[in-house]
């Protein structure tokens, strides 16, 4: 009944239902935060259980801020093989940004919310206010509309306009509230109606709002969202649509009808998705576009008919329909869209400057630039505003575009040497080893202490902060004890393969609680903060703001690299096979802009769509090197390293922003020669981290054998991996039935093998032969012992070599 149902909202039955039980709430719903895995027997009728929240990680301050902006479709659209679902529908202009989303797998489906896009987090409306403003605009509104208002009104003397109960009166409009019915409006005026809704919603000066309006628009806040469909055929229905809920997109423009007066500009309204539908919103630059020049020449040709509408709305700003990180690019209408993708993802795993508390701070693992720089070239419109001055995540190399060593083939890069010992994109790893006493599963009662001197160890058992480990060295002692007579020390060791510096030592609360007799005294739960330097080797991976990625090829000295007339000596060659099949102009017009921009010492703007045919960058930029005395097209007269002569063209030299990513060697080298092997099939274990082998699989075999390299093929899949030595019986040819003959006479070097089949066979020719010992991979032993199980019989012909 209607009790049970009300019961359901009360605090008191929900007190009653968290008191039941609740260790068990508390530990699910961490269990949920921290892996985003639902637990729950019965599905709950959802598309996935699984990728609820993801760790917000701090790679650096852009991929922290592109945790709290994305726009998930589901893991369960991954698995299906339509592409409807990937597509950038055209209402979504300006809300998701149609250039940051992965490539691969979730290309499409993991999406990002534009720079100026909102999220409503208002409570809906007062639907009874909304009503009383529309009706004093001529709207014959329903009786329940009616009913709801007399109930919130407390003055009697309000008078309203009749209402038709279910028939729409003729020649009207329906006003639609969240999708709700509250009256009608005649046609003609209906767009006055939704007018004067879009001035109350503005919350503009006098000068330009009614005296109604002013009074009224405290009932439709500034995130209302107002449509007006107008009739038209195969259109949707018509009518004025609001919209007032939490949880829509939002995104601002210009309304051109209504101009400030104290600021002697149009105000900024937020539009919603379903409204922007039958707004027109011309571009952020002055002036009609060539199309629309074309359109309004066509229109005039078929007949005033088919005017031009007038535009109703202007964008505020040529960057309005990219990502935060999608407005970094710079000259970005200049590039191939995939090279703006890739950027977006690369910008993501940039080492910089994720935060500023790393003292305070303890990830299990976080990189970090040690001389990071700002950009040269910038986009004005989104690097200052946002701050990313703060958080540098790259620097400002000298790019030489030439192909010098042959080093530089298939993407990879050339890098001054003596750049890299001045600190060219040094950086470090942070990592922190969390130990907690309370948490052994021993029940002795253990403190830090012992081995003082052996390692790091200091005095208390704990680490010293400054000091160097390398793999094997203590790194802290902790003291077991068995009641008072017993006491045993604990070393601790570096694991890694890589030397650290121990940063920083921290003592942490205890997890028993502080009243417990039996907790023992001194510090209990500790974190070691270890600092793994990474200056740059070869097979690092850095990247351009333009998707040109490469990794580092060889580090040239100074004295054999290339210089300029005035002496410059470039950080980075880059091939100039990189640029015509990528496209990526936007690349070459920055290293004449931040050539331009270290000449003259000020920063530049690269925002997007900021030249066209009218203003080239490439003129603008060239005028500006021409002040300074250099080349217009930003090329120079370069000297070889080797024979002090100049090369017979002009090479081009610039500044580019770089960036070091965080795919570095030192995480993902892999080398065996021998190590640990399955017990089973006695074959090496995969894994890093195991100290595991590379797998070489199927298609590699294929390869091999395509080369024509039979007895490397043999050394790679057999003699470097389960190589054992098998008897074989050359009567029956059975592997499994060869045995040693037992006999106190025989020893390792003279034992003699017999075959139990043949042996107790007299017709069979067993004295004869005896096993023969070949050399075959365990693994086909392990096989043949399986297919006995199943009664099927393996046998060998054996052929004199």
């Amino acid at each position: 009944g209607k009790g049970s149902v009300k019961s359901l909202v009360e605090m008191k039955y929900l007190r009653s239902l968290l008191v039941k039980n609740p260790h068990e709430i508390s530990r699910r719903m961490e269990y949920f935060i921290a892996t985003g895995n639902l637990q729950t027997s019965t599905g709950l009728d959802l598309m996935q259980t699984a990728g609820y929240s993801v760790v917000a990680e701090r790679i650096n301050f852009l991929r922290f801020i592109s945790h709290f902006r994305c726009v998930h479709r589901g893991q369960f659209f991954t698995e299906i093989k339509t592409t409807s679902v990937r597509r950038l529908l055209p209402e979504a202009w300006g809300f998701i940004c149609p250039v940051h989303t992965p490539d691969g797998a979730p290309c499409g489906l993991l999406n990002h919310l534009t720079s100026s896009a909102i999220v409503t987090q208002l409570p809906a409306v007062n639907l009874a206010g909304i009503i009383k403003f529309i009706s004093t605009l001529g709207m014959v509104f329903l009786s329940s509309s009616q009913m709801l208002i007399h109930e919130s009104s407390n003055s009697s003397q309000n008078t309203f306009h009749n209402y038709l109960p279910s028939i729409p009166p003729l020649g009207s409009h329906p006003v639609l509230m969240d999708g709700q019915l509250i009256g009608f409006v005649e046609s003609k005026n209906a767009q006055f109606v939704a007018e004067q809704l879009r001035l109350c919603k503005l919350k503009a000066s006098q000068s330009i709002i009614a005296k109604s309006a002013l009074d009224s628009r405290s009932c439709v806040p500034s995130q209302t969202e107002i449509a007006y469909v107008k009739p038209r055929k195969r259109g949707l229905y018509a009518g004025i649509y609001l919209y007032s809920g939490s949880a829509r997109l939002l995104r601002p423009v210009r309304w051109l009808k209504v101009k400030d007066v104290s600021s002697n500009s149009h105000p900024i309204e937020y539009i919603g998705t379903f409204e922007q539908m039958y707004l027109r919103i011309q571009s952020a630059k002055s002036g009609i576009e060539p199309e629309e020049l074309e359109e309004i020449e066509e229109r005039r040709v078929l007949g005033s008919k088919y005017a031009l509408e007038a535009s109703t709305h202007k964008e505020v700003g040529s960057m309005q329909f990219l990502s935060v990180i999608g407005s970094m690019t710079p000259f970005s209408d200049m590039n191939q869209s995939p090279r703006n993708m890739y950027q977006c993802q690369m910008g993501k795993q940039a080492m910089g400057t994720p935060c500023h508390a790393f003292s305070r701070r303890s990830e299990s693992k976080s990189y970090r630039l040690l001389i990071p720089q700002v950009p040269l070239t910038r986009n004005f419109a989104m690097q200052n505003p946002a701050g990313m001055d703060l958080f540098p995540n790259g620097l400002n190399a000298v790019v030489c575009v030439i192909s010098y060593t042959g080093y530089d083939m298939e993407d990879a890069m050339v890098i001054n040497k003596a750049s890299l010992q001045r600190g060219f994109a040094a950086g470090c790893v942070y990592t922190t080893v969390n130990v907690d006493l309370d948490e052994s599963q021993n029940t002795q009662r253990s403190t830090f202490g012992g081995n003082e001197g052996v390692g790091a160890v200091g005095s208390d058992g704990l680490p010293e902060v400054g000091a160097r480990v390398k793999d094997g060295d203590a790194l802290y002692s902790v003291i077991e004890m068995d009641g008072a007579s017993e006491v045993k020390t604990k070393l601790v060791l570096h694991k890694s393969s890589e030397p650290a510096v121990v940063d920083q030592v921290r003592i942490l609360p205890s997890s028993m609680s502080g009243n417990d007799p039996r907790a023992p005294s001194g510090p209990r739960r500790v974190a070691i903060k270890l600092r793994f330097d990474r200056t740059p080797v070869i097979g690092d991976k850095f990247a351009s703001r333009h998707g040109q990625k490469g990794t580092l090829a060889a580090m040239w000295p100074q004295e054999d690299m290339p210089y300029s007339d005035s002496g410059i000596i470039p950080d980075i060659l880059f091939n100039p096979n990189g640029f015509p099949s990528r496209m990526t102009i936007g690349m070459m017009i920055e290293s004449m802009c931040g050539k331009s921009s270290a000449l003259h010492a000020r920063f530049q703007d690269s925002t997007p769509f900021r030249f066209d045919e009218k203003e080239e960058a490439a003129s603008y930029f060239g005028n500006q090197l021409l002040a300074a005395g250099y080349n217009f097209y930003g090329n120079e007269v370069m000297y070889s390293g080797y024979s002090g002569e100049p090369f017979e063209v002009d090479i081009f030299i610039g500044v580019v922003h770089y960036q070091r990513l965080r795919h570095m060697v030192s995480d993902k080298f892999q080398v065996r020669s021998t190590g640990p092997v399955n017990p089973l099939t006695r074959q090496p274990i995969k894994g890093r981290k195991m100290g595991g082998a590379i797998r070489f699989g199927e298609m590699e075999r294929d390869a091999l054998l395509a080369h024509g390299t039979s007895f490397l093929l043999q050394d790679r899949l057999q003699n470097c991996s389960d190589l054992h030595s098998m008897y074989v019986c050359e009567s029956c040819g059975s592997i499994l039935s060869v045995i040693a003959e037992q006999s106190r006479h025989y020893t390792s070097q003279n034992m003699k093998f017999i075959c139990r089949i043949c042996s107790n066979d007299e017709n069979s020719n067993a004295q004869l032969s005896s096993p023969k010992k070949v050399l075959l991979p365990y693994v086909f032993k392990y096989l043949t012992n399986e297919l006995a199980a199943m009664n099927i019989r393996a046998s060998l012909l054996l052929k004199p070599c």
